[in-house]
C-alpha cells in the first residue's frame, strides 16, 4: 500500500508537468486572471477528480477495457471533443473589463473548486491515460493494480498533482501576473485556447486513423 502511495504520488506530480492540458491551461487562466487561490481551488477540484479515475484503474478497470476494447477509442474522441470546446470558449470569450482585477469576487470558492473537479472527471481522456499507465505498472511488476491499493494509489496521485500545481501557480503569480495588464493577460489566456484546440485535434485525429487502419 505504501509503494502504491509512493507511486502515485510521483506520478501525479510528473505527470502534470506539461501544460498542454485543459486541467493546466484553466489553472494558469485562473491564475493569471484572479490571482493564486483562484488557481488553487481549481488545481484542488481538478485533483480530486482526476483521482477518480486513478482509483477506479487501480481498483481494475483494466480487465474490463481489455473485455470492451471500444471503449478506449471512445473515451479519447470524447474527451478529444471536450478539449476543443474549452478550448473554443477561451478563444471566443469577451471577458468584462473588470474581471481581470475583480473576478476573484463573482467567484465562490466552492464553485471554483467544483468547476476543477468537473473538467477532471467529464474529460474521458483520463480514464485512458489512468488505464495505460496502470497497465504499464503492472507489466514493469512496479506495484500489482488491486481494490486494497487502489485508495493509496488514488490518495498519492491526488497529492502529487496538488503539488505541481501549487508550484506553478506560485511561479505564475510571483513572476508573471504583476508584469501583465488585462490586455495582454487575454491575449494569453486565448493563446491557451488556440493551444487546447491543437492538442484536442491532435488526439482526435490519432484516435481516428487508428480506428481507420486497425
Amino acid at each position: 500500500m505504501l509503494t502504491a502511495l509512493i507511486v502515485g504520488l510521483a506520478l501525479g506530480f510528473f505527470g502534470s508537468i506539461p501544460v498542454a492540458g485543459p486541467i493546466s491551461i484553466l489553472v494558469l487562466k485562473d491564475a493569471l486572471e484572479k490571482g493564486h487561490r483562484q488557481g488553487f481551488h481549481i488545481a484542488l477540484g481538478a485533483a480530486a477528480g482526476e483521482s477518480v479515475y486513478a482509483f477506479v484503474a487501480f481498483w481494475g478497470l483494466t480487465t474490463v477495457l481489455e473485455t470492451f476494447p471500444v471503449l478506449m477509442p471512445i473515451s479519447k474522441i470524447a474527451g478529444a471533443v471536450l478539449v476543443i470546446v474549452l478550448g473554443i470558449y477561451l478563444v471566443v470569450r469577451r471577458p468584462k473589463p473588470t474581471e481581470a482585477t475583480a473576478g476573484k469576487l463573482a467567484d465562490r470558492q466552492s464553485k471554483l473548486w467544483l468547476r476543477g473537479f468537473l473538467i477532471a472527471v467529464l474529460n474521458p481522456t483520463l480514464l485512458a491515460t489512468w488505464t495505460t499507465i496502470v497497465t504499464g505498472l503492472n507489466a514493469a511488476s512496479l506495484v500489482e493494480p488491486s481494490p486494497r491499493g487502489a485508495l493509496p494509489f488514488a490518495i498519492g496521485v491526488g497529492v502529487g498533482i496538488f503539488g505541481w500545481f501549487a508550484f506553478l501557480v506560485e511561479v505564475v503569480v510571483r513572476r508573471f501576473r504583476k508584469r501583465l495588464d488585462a490586455t495582454k493577460i487575454q491575449k494569453v489566456v486565448r493563446a491557451f485556447g488556440w493551444a487546447m484546440i491543437g492538442v484536442g485535434a491532435v488526439i482526435m485525429s490519432r484516435t481516428v486513423f487508428r480506428l481507420h487502419f486497425s
